[in-house]
């Protein structure tokens, strides 16, 4: 199911009397996956599977257009919450301003939004290994957690010149998509950024106590604890925004190309589609 991410969702989901310029704003520079989703979603991977043998390199092929599919509609799904953090933020700022509801809402989607672009990443390291004919057990070797990093490191070492190897360098070249995903990995398996803009914040630590650098008059150790007032917040909404917004569109370029070769791969082998036109 295609997902719709016009202005309509804007105005209807936060109501608070948003004009047509200031959506058309918002939605400036974000880029529509729409394209992208029919491309995929109109793909039979029965039907693609016709024109392949049911066994070898080339079988899973097919399979790839599933795995496609799943990364263009997760995009969708990254889209939208991209597109309602900005929103949040304009809205508690500019309408209604509430700064502590302005950066929870803001980060509670752009968490969203970090955690669907890793997933896409994931379906897209499928979709490489499906198109060519790899299996995960041949990543086994890799040191790397998630499946793209490891998908990354093996075209890397053993086809340095494939051209899925060239398109995979857009993302490799954007720090402000890593910079995304190491956000999400905090808030999965570390304490989540503190981020200014909502109280009083803290930070985990072993202890509260600090060692100060001067000794006592007797030579021993001073140690100090400070009480009251939190720890400084280590980033704003904004910048975590900021990575996201230019994270998401270096993953829609990658993702773009990516389509474009697999189509490239299924005309190398009889199969001829065109490939959706933007509505503009």
């Amino acid at each position: 199911m295609e997902i719709d991410v016009d202005e309509r969702v804007g105005r209807a989901y936060f109501g608070r009397g948003l004009v047509d310029h200031e959506l058309a704003e918002l939605n400036a520079g974000v880029i529509d996956t729409a394209r992208l989703q029919r491309d995929l979603m109109s793909l039979s991977p029965s039907l693609l599977a016709t024109q392949f043998p049911p066994i070898g390199l080339t079988s899973s092929i097919p399979n790839a257009a599933v795995c496609l599919e799943d990364m263009a509609l997760t995009l969708g799904e990254a889209e939208y919450a991209l597109r309602q953090a900005m929103l949040a933020l304009h809205v508690f700022r500019n309408h209604n301003p509430v700064e502590p509801m302005a950066v929870s809402m803001a980060k509670f989607y752009v968490s969203d939004l970090a955690m669907r672009l890793y997933a896409a990443g994931e379906h897209a390291a499928a979709a490489i290994l499906d198109i060519l004919g790899r299996s995960e057990k041949e990543l086994e070797r890799e040191k790397q957690i998630s499946r793209q990093s490891k998908v990354a490191a093996f075209l890397k070492r053993e086809m340095a010149t494939h051209p899925l190897t060239t398109i995979g360098r857009i993302l490799g070249e954007c720090p402000e998509f890593f910079s995304t995903l190491d956000f999400r990995a905090k808030l999965t398996h570390h304490q989540p950024p503190t981020v200014a803009g909502i109280g009083m914040v803290h930070r985990r630590q072993a202890s509260r106590w600090k060692r100060k650098e001067e000794k006592s008059a007797k030579g021993t150790t001073v140690w100090q604890l400070r009480v009251g007032g939190g720890d400084p917040p280590e980033t704003t909404v904004d910048q975590i925004l900021r990575n996201a917004e230019r994270g998401f569109s270096c993953f829609c370029e990658y993702a773009e190309l990516l389509v474009d070769h697999y189509f490239e791969v299924l005309r190398s082998h009889g199969i001829e589609l065109e490939r959706a036109k933007s509505e503009t």
